[in-house]
């Protein structure tokens, strides 16, 4: 078994490298938070959870036939939020702008895996790229006072060129590994 998602890959710029540390700096040093490795940023598609390794040329299958009718395109990622309860918040994002190519992907490759008998999402597509997981919170005003503080002045475009399939094998830290198994280029 593989544990597997379908991302978008990017690498972030500069305004999104310096945004950790900025973020970082006005937080309490007595939150628990684990900041994502910018290495590892990605924008996920469809989780799939744990797969099995004869199945997937099927999948692969899938997911090219999702993506061979799609052109390359643009996002942007425009505020800082965190999912969860503005009391118990448990993830820092950056989400994007309404994006119809994003949620047409989605939608496709819901319709298709689950020919494969992979469940579809419970709730809303919201794409969203992960700064950090919050464990702890230690004085929450000043928490989304950072937040607010530190929004954007201007949204960032992201373009995407292709799909990615990872696994994703997660270790003893904090930090997963993703290793890309298989890219689909959008060439439409």
């Amino acid at each position: 078994m593989k544990r597997l998602f379908i991302a978008i890959s990017f690498h972030p710029d500069e305004q999104i490298i310096n945004l950790i540390p900025r973020l970082r700096s006005s937080m309490s040093k007595l939150d628990k938070v684990n900041w994502v490795n910018a290495n590892l940023f990605h924008l996920t598609l469809k989780f799939i959870g744990n797969f099995k390794e004869d199945n997937l040329p099927q999948l692969i299958e899938k997911i090219r036939f999702c993506t061979t009718p799609v052109s390359p395109f643009q996002f942007e990622l425009d505020q800082i939020k965190a999912f969860g309860s503005q009391y118990h918040p448990r993830v820092i994002i950056l989400s994007t702008k309404e994006n119809t190519n994003l949620q047409h992907l989605h939608s496709l490759l819901e319709q298709q895996l689950r020919l494969l008998g992979i469940k579809k999402d419970v709730g809303n597509f919201v794409p969203h790229l992960t700064l950090a997981r919050i464990h702890q919170i230690d004085d929450r005003k000043m928490f989304w006072d950072a937040i607010h503080r530190n929004q954007l002045s201007q949204p960032i475009p992201v373009q995407v060129d292709e799909i990615v399939l990872y696994e994703s094998i997660l270790t003893k830290g904090y930090q997963p590994q993703y290793i890309a198994l298989q890219k689909f280029p959008l060439i439409k």
